[in-house]
């Protein structure tokens, strides 16, 4: 671990450094949201405050650096806020022939109210291919936690992320993460797959919608979430870059082992603002959005699903 971990660090910030003076544009959005969960069985009402960013910076030496950003304010019923934060560095190199490589640095933490926090620290390579409308990337790497879970855990992430643009109008992606984590002999598998396509309309009219699934395979427990969303283009009416969106969650949690279920059923609003290059963008708080671009362990994947 501490080769990947020296490895990583070192190739992210020394190819950040040297390419910083070969900037070339820049693309992304930012969502600022807000959420009302409803919880069955008696589990009462949820509200979040939540923003979300992402942005590719560009370089003309075939580098390109990714960043992903998210906070929330999580506030339950009857109990204290959750403040969970969530941010991501990936350096890649675009080869003439499509394929690429790099490395990633990303990091999560949840804090209660009153309580400590909990951090993960995924770090590790990442590598794939790129064509005109088609891009598929593979990465293994590892997690540190913070305190520590148990005491000689390891924590292996391994995970593909697929898209395709069916159209200029039309973008379908997926992913498939497994985190396995390993202490005293026994092995526990967390496991987050996804499928999202968003669909531009015209005139200012799109939707979005995405499909995953969560297990935690020794305990028996899995979330199944589903999602549907619409957004508009203000920059129709008026002279102002902005969509509006509107999206309907509902996540499923069974816990087959003790026969305990429940649904939590979700609305999201949100502004998003693309920023550089970019004309228009998928709602950064979406379920859909984050199913396009997950986290690279299985755990932050699912939790910035969920509010």
């Amino acid at each position: 671990m501490g080769q990947l971990s020296n490895f990583t660090f070192a190739f992210c910030g020394a190819v950040a450094l040297s390419g910083a003076a070969y900037a070339q544009q820049f693309s992304g959005a930012a969502t600022l949201g807000y959420s009302h969960s409803s919880i069955s069985n008696g589990g009462g009402d949820v509200n979040s405050w939540t923003l979300d960013a992402v942005g590719d910076l560009a370089f003309s030496n075939n580098m390109t650096l990714g960043m992903v950003g998210s906070f929330a304010n999580i506030d339950p019923d009857g109990a204290g806020d959750l403040d969970a934060m969530d941010l991501g560095l990936d350096l890649r190199y675009q080869f003439t022939n499509g394929a690429r490589l790099g490395a990633y640095v990303d990091y999560a933490s949840l804090n209660p109210s009153p309580g400590g926090s909990i951090d993960l620290t995924s770090y590790g390579v990442m590598g794939g291919y790129e064509a005109d409308r088609f891009n598929i990337d593979l990465h293994v790497g590892v997690t540190d936690t913070s305190p520590t879970i148990a005491p000689g855990l390891d924590w292996v992430d391994f995970g593909l992320n697929v898209g395709y643009d069916v159209s200029d109008n039309t973008r379908l992606a997926g992913h498939y993460i497994v985190s396995n984590l390993s202490v005293g002999g026994g092995d526990v598998n967390l496991t987050s797959f996804g499928i999202a396509a968003d669909h531009h309309f015209g005139q200012g009219w799109s939707a979005y919608g995405g499909l995953s699934w969560f297990d935690i395979d020794v305990v028996n427990i899995e979330m199944v979430s589903a999602s549907v969303g619409v957004g508009y283009d203000m920059s129709q009416v008026v002279n102002v870059p902005v969509q509006l969106s509107l999206e309907l969650a509902r996540n499923t949690v069974n816990a087959s082992g003790g026969g305990f279920a429940t649904d939590m059923d979700t609305i999201r609003v949100g502004v998003t603002m693309p920023l550089g290059q970019n004309t228009r963008a998928i709602p950064q708080n979406s379920a859909a959005a984050k199913i396009m671009r997950p986290r690279h362990n299985a755990a932050s994947t699912a939790l910035s699903m969920a509010f």
